[in-house]
Formats: C-alpha cells, structure tokens, sequence
C-alpha cells in the first residue's frame, strides 16, 4: 500500500509539471482526473486483453509514461490537441484481431479517431480518410460523426 502512495505521489508532480501551462488555476482537478483516467484505462486494457486473450505486458507506470510524453500533442490523424477530456489509448494492431496490449502496441488519439478507427488497421483508417476527403464536406463530417459515435 505504501509503495502505491510513493508512486501515485511521483505521478503527482510529473503530471502536475506537464499539465500545469496548458490548466493554470485548474491544475489540481485536471491532474487528479488523469490520475484516475489513467489507473481505469490500465484496468480496462487488463480486462480486455484477458478477455481477448492476448498478451497484455505493460504497467500502470508505461501507460502514464506514454500519456505523459504525448499530453497536449496533436492526435495524429486529426491534429485535436490531446488532453485529460479527449485522450483514449488505442492498439495500432486492434486488440479484437491479436493485437497485444504492450507499449509497441499502443498510442493515444483522440476520442473521436478512435472511435472512428474501432477495429480498422491503421492502413484501412487511412484509406478511409483520404476517401472522406474527396467527399462532400458535410458529406464526410456527417458520416465521421456517425462512425464516432456521435462524438466530434
């Protein structure tokens, strides 16, 4: 239980170091949300990957690493700045088609190319949105709502 302390007080200041420019005032409730998001988001990726039974090699710590290392950076695909609200971890091989659950594996996007991605290869993705770009704009806006769910 202590050395669980220890490390949530470690990632306590490095999160509040990364986050501290991009929340000012609100630094704190921003921090302690990600806290959160990220020991879910490693519960989940250790239930999934069970359920799915594929290899799931990596800790809390690797998953906070990689957020940490990619917070308000741009979503690869949409160039959204990633934040604590829109953030998700993504297998770049779908976990639903043997993708493990290790660092290699995972990136972070933003919610909505994510949800649009689902179990797409990153080929088929990109095949995708090139195709939407020479649609309709309302057309292709339309539809990426649709395929995220809802969410843009």
């Amino acid at each position: 239980l202590m050395l669980k302390k220890n490390k949530n007080e470690v990632w306590l200041k490095i999160f509040t170091k990364t986050l501290k420019p991009h929340h000012k005032q609100f630094t704190s409730k921003a921090v302690t949300r990600l806290l959160k998001k990220t020991q879910r988001s490693y519960n989940s990726l250790i239930s999934r990957s069970r359920k799915y039974k594929v290899d799931a090699k990596i800790t809390l710590d690797e998953i906070r690493e990689l957020i940490n290392s990619r917070y308000n950076s741009e979503c690869k695909y949409c160039k959204r700045i990633l934040r604590v609200n829109n953030y998700q971890l993504d297998h770049v091989i779908p976990i639903s088609k043997g993708g493990n659950s290790n660092k290699e594996n995972l990136q972070i996007l933003c919610q909505s190319c994510n949800r649009i991605k689902g179990s797409f290869s990153e080929k088929n993705l990109l095949i995708l949105f090139e195709w939407l770009e020479r649609q309709d704009k309302d057309f292709a806006y339309d539809l990426k709502v649709r395929l995220a769910g809802g969410h843009r």
